[in-house]
């Protein structure tokens, strides 16, 4: 996802705010599946 964000952006900023934005993106979701329990389902 982060990576999708960045090279959205790319077309519209710099490369180096649209890779902070595509980092931040990566950090938001990764808090929140931390605090929200998300998980992927599993294999059986």
């Amino acid at each position: 996802m982060g990576a999708a964000v960045c090279v959205f952006l790319e077309s519209f900023w710099d490369d180096l705010p649209a890779m902070a934005a595509g980092l931040l993106t990566v950090i938001l979701i990764r808090f929140f599946a931390t605090h929200y329990r998300w998980n992927l389902p599993k294999i059986t």
